[in-house]
């Protein structure tokens, strides 16, 4: 595994470890789909929601803030992907939506992680 996977991959930990601190369950990680890849869906008991999330981390801000690289093609993407987990599973009744979580983990500093609910 390439060091830029490795550290996706710490990212999506990260969040995971996050949102069930805020007592969601996590239902799967790294779900794939012929449209692509859903970092992790949850489900929030809260809210009653089955939750897709997009986790995007970044070591420099050189090239902008982690979540500005969600772009409307990337949630259309997403979005089709839902669509088939939910569908796999005969959920296409449930409430659902889509949340980004973006974390920077600059040089010398804790990390920062924003959590964007209903992107």
């Amino acid at each position: 595994m390439d060091e830029r996977r490795r550290f996706g991959n710490q990212g999506e930990e990260e969040a995971a470890r996050f949102l069930a601190s805020l007592g969601y369950d996590i239902l799967d990680t790294q779900w794939r789909s012929p449209f692509g890849e859903i970092d992790l869906v949850c489900l929030d008991r809260t809210e009653g929601e089955v939750v897709f999330v997009e986790v995007k981390t970044r070591q420099s801000l050189g090239s902008g803030y982690p979540e500005d690289s969600v772009t409307p093609q990337k949630l259309r993407h997403l979005e089709a992907s839902a669509e088939c987990f939910l569908e796999e599973r005969n959920w296409s009744e449930r409430l659902y939506r889509f949340d980004v979580i973006a974390i920077s983990t600059l040089p010398g500093e804790q990390y920062n992680l924003v959590h964007l609910k209903g992107v």
